[in-house]
């Protein structure tokens, strides 16, 4: 696999999840032609086989440190490249670039041109602020609309919606009986 983290230094904006997921996303498109959607908030996923049956191809996860002169976040990209098979817990849940490609990927050309992708949005955003990147998102993650999902609310009762979007920070959009609520973290399970 392709696993590193990169210290993004000052303030980022609170988007820097999803502007990785698309970066990364965008790279595995152009270096393999592999057709990968985007998963709120963090995963990125093989095209589906059915509608709600995506294999997790790659992951992120951003952690913000201190504000002040060293403030920053930390972005882990981790992405399935090679086949040497899954535990079986995460056989039918996960899948590897070179199984979705058939052959070996060149595992340095994808995390250059990952890397690249991450800068070249980060600019982006910096000069022109977070509505392209929120709709680069949105064109990349089909299962924000329309799909059933289930989440815990904190209250340890269980909540049911459709997913109606994003919306300027991130936040995913569900739709529960006519109310638009939303979720900004915790673990969402998709097929409600």
């Amino acid at each position: 696999g392709l696993y590193f983290s990169i210290i993004l230094r000052g303030r980022q904006p609170p988007v820097v999840t999803l502007l990785a997921g698309v970066a990364a996303a965008e790279a595995i498109r152009e270096t393999t032609g592999v057709a990968v959607d985007l998963k709120w908030p963090n995963d990125l996923v093989a095209a589906p086989r059915s509608a709600n049956d995506w294999r997790k191809l790659a992951g992120i996860l951003s952690e913000t440190f201190p504000h002040g002169a060293g403030a920053g976040v930390v972005v882990g990209i981790g992405v399935n490249v090679g086949d040497a098979g899954f535990p079986p817990d995460l056989a039918g849940t996960a899948v590897a670039l070179d199984q979705c490609v058939g052959e070996p990927v060149d595992q340095p050309m994808l995390c250059a041109t990952l890397l690249a992708q991450l800068e070249r949005w980060r600019r982006r955003v910096a000069s022109a602020g977070t509505a392209l990147l929120l709709e680069r998102w949105r064109e990349l993650s089909p299962s924000s609309r329309g799909a059933a999902v289930a989440w815990d609310d904190g209250t340890g009762s269980p909540r049911r919606g459709v997913t109606a979007g994003i919306d300027e920070t991130g936040a995913l959009l569900v739709d529960v009986g006519g109310a638009v609520e939303r979720v900004v973290g915790g673990e969402i399970r998709w097929g409600g």
